[in-house]
């Protein structure tokens, strides 16, 4: 569930990258409470938000979270092979990543 529903507050706020100079606790903020209004209606409203909430935080929040690094990392291989520039993604992805993850990132 964790994984599901991550990302699932950007449909309001955006993607919101480190280029756009909000906080980290600012944008932490935004994207909860764009999420909470997003399962509001729902009758699991809570259990979704505990779900939200365990992302980079419980042991299978950060296992998730390492997953969409590791996701990063490779799409980032994937752009580069176009020509695109894509260090910056890759080295932020490797500086969460380590052991098996980062191997399978299959970055020098």
């Amino acid at each position: 569930m964790i994984a599901v529903v991550h990302d699932l507050a950007e449909v309001r706020t955006g993607d919101i990258t480190p280029h756009d100079a909000v906080p980290p606790a600012e944008k932490a903020r935004l994207e909860r409470e764009a999420f909470r209004e997003i399962v509001a209606p729902l009758p699991n409203a809570e259990d979704l938000l505990a779900s939200f909430d365990a992302y980079g935080q419980s042991p299978e929040g950060r296992f998730v979270k390492s997953c969409d690094k590791l996701d990063m990392a490779l799409q980032a291989r994937v752009y580069a092979e176009g020509g695109i520039d894509t260090r910056e993604f890759i080295h932020s992805a490797l500086a969460c990543l380590d052991g098996e993850l980062a191997e399978l990132a299959g970055v020098p």
